[in-house]
């Protein structure tokens, strides 16, 4: 039996009470108002560490460059922070990821215009100067044929040609992942246990008694001495924060700001390299590390874990003791929340369509604790606070629903999800999740305590990192090659395999197989491209950093890239398969089933014919009124349910036999980010009555935008129909007008919704608590609405900063009520 946490009441009240004071609020509108600068320090430093250990085992290599760059890029402290740690020593500031990808970084050099360049998004603009072009054109160019990418590339050409450019200008998206691997959830159980000089002597005693002990394995002991090399690298790092605190603090009149500033060179100079003493210090480990895994991967991944969890002992000692106010625990959460918020990634050219953010970061409060009770304590009520004061579109949190979660945790989830209005946070069923690890064979305590990276999938304590994500596979875009036997018919490329004319199939069974072929064909080039990358880096990156953090690396004497974290990585070394598109595929082949085979009001001539002129016509307007009549998936309707669902087995059963380089089985995630967007630009004219070009349906198993008619109850029916279960996550999206909450009893409405779906088996489910005028007034006057922000699909973002198509997308998605 669950039993809920302790709880003093008397603190959530305060708490409650508690307003956005001055400091922070400072901070937020400097942010708004600040451009972001490209710099290229990390770059510079990281060429001059790999030209200087060329010939060395890649384990030092990569180490030593970390430690160069934690030990030479400038240190920032701005006025009002309590908790520090900057990317760049500008406020708002970006590097670029060049030594695993420099192609990227010259395409977006050669794209920028007068100091100006589009950064994560295309309505993201940052400021580039001379010099900073100057620097980041030579470190590329020095990487240019020498990184992870380049050798990758050469190779599947080598197999391929031009197939793999062909399929991303269909919008199939790269069979490989655009960054670099190894990121991950970081847990802080052993850092805060031992801090950074316990870790070190760990390693160092590995390396004292490898002869006595039988190592003889040279990679254990270039991995021990990676250890070292970063864990030097960040207590150095952290070190140079507290002597430039003290630098302020003797030049500062202020005595309060003085004092603070003397608190933070403290702070920096303990931890991380000792365990955190107070709550400001473990809050400021938790600032360093998830900074220095930024500077050693190159690419933002603020994928802190519980918390909540880890950082509620320092707050509880706090408090009760008296060394901290309520008040001053508030800004020091919210000192973290806004260092998350402006930490900046300027993304590949690629993917500005496909993410439409600087950042995704993900927070993870609530749950299970590991022996099964109720995690919920006063810092989740604090943090979902101070999101709500503070309203950045990033971090996202994710709060983990259980069967035994409080009431008063539920409810303020739901408060801060009306006051955000941007699904802050989204909800996820803690106890399917567990469920489906447990039949993956992840012992019941480590399921139990799981926490979310990336949009929304989850990842178990001790038995995972995530490795690589074969990526997106658009199953709309092979329904399209299905229909043109294996052309993608806008660009006219042949990107799949020969299916037949589907003006011959006598049957729907006939075309449901054609698209099976094509699933397949795509599916299994994905993964052969993938696993050719896997080798390719295991020659060319490591991430020696993170694997410090990760548990079991050091005892086992391996980075995480070679599966250093797990004693057995055939059975939870983690590989995504991103498959997206579901919904318009399912729905464009209940509209055919419909239309050519049971009814026969159309030939598959006449919709073929349609389709490839884009609806035009009064004959095409006609058929497209047939299609958009067809049933619909999100109305609660069997056929297109189940059709739904049939289309989504189509992979799980495919990957059945298939197995990771490391002999683990592949899982799936089906969450958000701006793909239908990015996605629907290679898809011409479907079934489904959408024309060529358009958004697809946004999340994984959010209905077309607009074809919801019969409410939320309908909606969550049909998910729960399509049976996503054999994904780690599956994202949907509903829409409901803020005046709803004008009736004292919609939120308690909200939130037995939400728990309603869950206790029937549903997964994850998010809100826009906005009005479509409001984001029509945003989207004709952007510069009033700049802190405006928006659910788009698993995580939130600027609604000014989105691609106008994205604008119209959101708008145009149905507003449910209860």
């Amino acid at each position: 039996m669950i039993t809920e946490a302790a709880i003093d009441y008397t603190p959530l009240e305060k708490i409650d009470r508690l307003p956005l004071n001055r400091r922070l609020k400072t901070l937020k509108e400097r942010y708004l108002d600040t451009p972001i600068k490209l710099a290229s320090e990390r770059g510079t430093l990281y060429a001059a560490s790999w030209r200087e250990t060329e010939g060395e085992p890649i384990e030092l290599r990569c180490a030593k460059a970390v430690k160069k760059v934690l030990e030479g890029v400038p240190v920032a402290i701005f006025d009002d922070e309590l908790v520090v740690g900057s990317i760049t020593k500008h406020f708002r500031g970006s590097y670029t990821q060049l030594n695993y990808d420099s192609g990227w970084v010259l395409e977006l050099l050669e794209n920028a215009s007068k100091g100006k360049i589009t950064m994560g998004g295309v309505n993201v603009i940052g400021e580039l100067d001379e010099n900073v072009e100057r620097e980041l054109r030579k470190n590329s160019a020095y990487f240019k044929g020498k990184t992870t990418r380049d050798i990758e590339e050469q190779v599947c050409r080598s197999l391929w040609g031009d197939w793999h450019y062909d399929v991303v200008d269909l919008r199939g998206q790269a069979p490989y992942h655009y960054a670099a691997p190894g990121y991950g959830i970081t847990y802080y159980d052993k850092v805060f246990a031992k801090g950074l000089r316990g870790i070190i002597e760990e390693a160092q005693d590995n390396l004292d008694h490898a002869q006595e002990r039988g190592i003889t394995d040279p990679e254990k002991i270039w991995f021990w001495q990676s250890v070292i090399l970063v864990s030097e690298g960040l207590i150095n790092f952290a070190r140079r924060y507290a002597e430039h605190a003290r630098e302020l603090a003797a030049g500062e009149s202020d005595p309060s700001r003085r004092a603070e500033l003397e608190d933070i060179a403290h702070a920096c100079q303990n931890v991380p390299e000792n365990p955190p003493a107070s709550f400001h210090e473990a809050v400021q480990a938790v600032s360093f590390i998830e900074l220095a895994k930024v500077l050693e991967n190159g690419r933002i991944g603020d994928y802190c874990g519980r918390l909540d969890q880890c950082l509620c002992p320092y707050f509880k000692k706090d408090i009760e003791a008296g060394h901290i106010t309520m008040e001053k625990a508030a800004d020091l959460v919210g000192g973290l929340i806004t260092l998350f918020g402006r930490r900046e990634q300027c993304s590949q050219v690629l993917m500005r369509e496909a993410v439409q953010t600087n950042k995704i970061a993900n927070i993870t409060l609530a749950g299970l604790t590991r022996d099964g009770q109720d995690a919920c304590n006063e810092l989740t009520h604090l943090f979902l606070h101070m999101v709500a004061l503070l309203k950045y579109a990033e971090p996202h949190f994710t709060f983990t629903w259980h069967e035994g979660t409080p009431h008063w945790a539920m409810m303020k989830a739901i408060e801060t999800n009306r006051i955000t209005g941007a699904g802050h946070p989204q909800f996820i069923n803690g106890d399917t999740t567990t469920q489906y690890f447990i039949k993956r064979g992840v012992p019941l305590e480590d399921a139990r305590d799981h926490a979310y990276l990336g949009c929304s999938y989850a990842h178990p304590k001790n038995q995972g990192y995530h490795c690589k994500a074969i990526s997106y596979i658009n199953v709309a875009l092979l329904l399209d090659l299905a229909l043109h036997n294996g052309v993608g018919p806008m660009t006219g490329k042949k990107i799949g395999i020969e299916t037949g004319d589907p003006r011959n199939f006598k049957t729907f069974d006939e075309l449901f197989q054609a698209l099976e072929k094509q699933i397949e064909y795509n599916l299994k080039r994905f993964i052969h491209h993938n696993h050719i990358a896997h080798y390719v880096e295991l020659t060319t990156w490591r991430v020696p950093l993170h694997s410090t953090f990760a548990s079991g690396c050091i005892e086992n004497g391996h980075d995480i890239m070679m599966g250093g974290q797990l004693a057995n990585p055939a059975e939870h070394a983690v590989w995504d398969v991103i498959d997206r598109g579901y919904i318009p595929a399912a729905d464009s082949l209940t509209a055919i089933k419909k239309l050519v085979y049971d009814e026969k009001k159309l030939t598959m001539d006449e919709l073929l014919a349609a389709l490839d002129a884009n609806f035009e016509g009064e004959r095409g307007q006609e058929i497209r009124k047939m299609c958009l009549d067809a049933p619909k998936y999100g109305n609660d309707i069997d056929e297109a349910d189940y059709m739904v669902r049939d289309v989504g087995k189509i992979i799980p059963l495919l990957l059945e036999s298939e197995r990771t380089p490391f002999g683990s089985r592949y899982s799936i995630i089906r969450q958000g980010l701006t793909w239908h967007y990015y996605g629907g630009k290679g898809v011409a004219a479907l079934p489904n009555g959408r024309k060529a070009g358009e958004p697809l349906a946004d999340a994984s198993l959010s209905p077309t935008q607009g074809a919801d008619t019969n409410g939320p109850t309908a909606v969550c029916n049909s998910a729960l129909k399509a049976d996503f279960s054999d994904a780690r996550t599956a994202v949907l999206n509903q829409k409901f007008p803020l005046f709803l909450f004008n009736n004292p009893e919609f939120a308690e409405k909200l939130a037995d919704f939400t728990e309603a779906f869950f206790r029937s088996g549903g997964l994850h489910i998010q809100y826009n608590l906005l009005d479509a005028e409001t984001l029509r007034q945003a989207k004709k006057h952007p510069e009033q609405y700049k802190d405006l922000i928006v659910r788009v699909a698993g995580y939130s973002a600027y609604f000014v900063l989105l691609a106008p198509e994205v604008q119209d997308e959101i708008i145009a998605r149905s507003e449910q009520t209860l």
